[in-house]
């Protein structure tokens, strides 16, 4: 029940670690955030941002944020699939 409602939000810090680059980076969620995360889905946000995964996360928790990061690292988009 508590997965029902929440959102946990995994990630490492590199995509690749051999050349310690932040291009491509998995990130996991698990959870259904109260029925707004959509749940067994792969997205891949090519030329995206890492902080798209923050707001995407924010918002699956009902935050309505416009906008997350700073100096460089703003969106105002979330990873488009994982919200319902």
């Amino acid at each position: 029940r508590l997965l029902d409602r929440g959102v946990i939000y995994g990630c490492s810090e590199y995509g690749e670690g051999y050349k310690h680059s932040v291009i491509e980076m998995p990130v996991v969620f698990a959870g259904g955030g109260c029925g707004r995360l959509a749940r067994g889905v792969h997205a891949r946000n090519e030329g995206g941002n890492i902080v798209d995964a923050h707001l995407t996360s924010l918002r699956a928790l009902g935050l309505e944020t416009e906008s997350f990061g700073w100096n460089g690292g703003e969106t105002s988009d979330h990873i488009s699939g994982l919200l319902t």
